[in-house]
């Protein structure tokens, strides 16, 4: 083979990340999942479950940013990019601060400390975000998997000393400190507004259907844990006989292990989620690249939905282990989220697939009911139990909505 035909064939291989990224990103699940085995069996009961509830909370609001992220790394250049990057999450950040400041307390979290715990995780996370572009692959994954240590071994210690929900988010808000470090740094002036609205201009619409899937992919995920915190601060009544046998009385409790157990059992669905995310980005750079759908194309979605399936039942038949590990009894709410788990798992490739074959009404219309199944998870569900149904309600009825768009444009596009 003559030089200038090793070229072309090395140009043409696709680019494939380093078996260096993939080794750091397993080795940051199994710390956080460790960590999550600690603190489920350190903390007080019921403050495992709100952490849980915070940092869906917190997912929620990052997601937008993260999207916005990969964005504004595609459209600027490596001198635009970190300085533009930094003054978005400051923008974002003002927003966040406004919005989960008013939020936080709907959820009735048992102390106002948390709700400023969780901003400074916010922030922080903020920060670990813009660092990512002013450092090189391979020290961004030596600090996120030091990252990740350190919030395993402070929030172990941490929880052993001060069992609340406040040692998770602490040791969460030093860890993404210690990421992003590196975005402390002088950056070079970022470009003007005008002409960076000039660049973004003209990809507007795939711009906002990207934000507006990763959105809904997180509330599809996370919206059930949050609302779980309010249930669980749900004061339950009882009557009771004094000592003083002078007649009954009314006090008010608050079922505490339930939600502990309730969130580990959503957290595993919601690890194999996060595992899967790999067989999506390669199912949507194949799809992407092709003007259309082909059965080629397919290949790794069919893949996902094999991996999907088998890693549920996978989750179902380690019921019992699970409840050795963590402690407690998660295995009573794992059956309801098997079935809530491959409806969002669904929709998630669904919603994957509508980004990369550039259906952006699907993509708007999926931030919508990703909005609307959060509303319904908040005012439908009034029981701990019923949430795992409800998540599979709203993704099923939210996945219908979105093939029916698809139906209807087709059609018209068609006729």
């Amino acid at each position: 083979m003559t030089e200038n035909a090793r070229d072309v064939a090395t140009s043409s291989r696709p680019n494939r990340p380093p078996a260096q990224v993939f080794a750091a990103i397993l080795a940051i699940a199994l710390v956080t999942l460790a960590m999550q085995i600690v603190l489920r069996r350190e903390l007080d009961p019921g403050e495992f479950g709100t952490m849980n509830a915070l940092l869906g909370a917190l997912i929620v609001a990052l997601a937008p940013m993260v999207a916005l992220s990969r964005i504004l790394r595609r459209t600027f250049s490596e001198t635009e990019y970190p300085p533009l990057l930094r003054r978005a999450a400051l923008a974002w950040g003002a927003v966040c601060l406004i919005v989960l400041f008013a939020a936080l307390p709907a959820l009735e979290l048992p102390r106002a400390s948390l709700t400023y715990f969780t901003l400074l995780a916010c922030a922080a996370a903020l920060l670990a975000i813009c660092a990512r572009p002013v450092t090189s692959v391979r020290w961004c994954l030596i600090l996120g998997v030091g990252a990740a240590l350190v919030r395993f071994i402070v929030s172990a210690w941490a929880g052993s000393a001060w069992p609340s929900a406040e040692s998770g988010l602490g040791a969460l808000v030093l860890a993404c400190l210690l990421a992003g470090l590196p975005a402390l740094g002088d950056q070079p002036a970022p470009p003007s507004l005008s002409a960076a609205w000039n660049k973004l201009k003209p990809h507007l619409i795939p711009n906002l259907a990207a934000i507006s899937v990763v959105l809904a992919i997180a509330l599809f995920s996370n919206a059930d844990r949050i609302a779980a915190q309010r249930l669980f601060a749900i004061a339950e009544e009882t009557h009771y006989t004094p000592l003083s046998g002078s007649g009954d009385a009314l006090v008010t409790f608050v079922n505490h292990p339930p939600i502990d157990d309730y969130q580990v059992a959503g957290l595993l669905v919601r690890y194999l989620l996060l595992a899967l995310v790999p067989l999506l980005f390669l199912f949507h750079k194949r799809r992407s690249s092709q003007p259309q759908t082909t059965r080629d194309s397919l290949r790794h979605f069919w893949i996902y939905l094999g991996a999907l399936v088998a890693g549920l039942a996978l989750i179902a038949v380690a019921a019992p282990l699970v409840n050795a590990v963590f402690s407690g009894n998660p295995a009573l709410f794992i059956p309801g989220f098997i079935g809530a788990g491959f409806a969002v798992g669904l929709l998630q490739a669904v919603a994957i697939f509508a980004l990369a074959s550039r259906r952006h009404i699907e993509c708007f219309v999926l931030g919508a009911c990703g909005v609307i199944y959060t509303g319904f998870i908040f005012g439908a569900c009034h029981l701990l139990q019923l949430l795992p149904t409800c998540m599979f309600a709203g993704a099923l009825v939210s996945l219908m909505v979105v093939l029916f768009a698809g139906v209807v444009r087709y059609a018209r596009t068609h006729p």
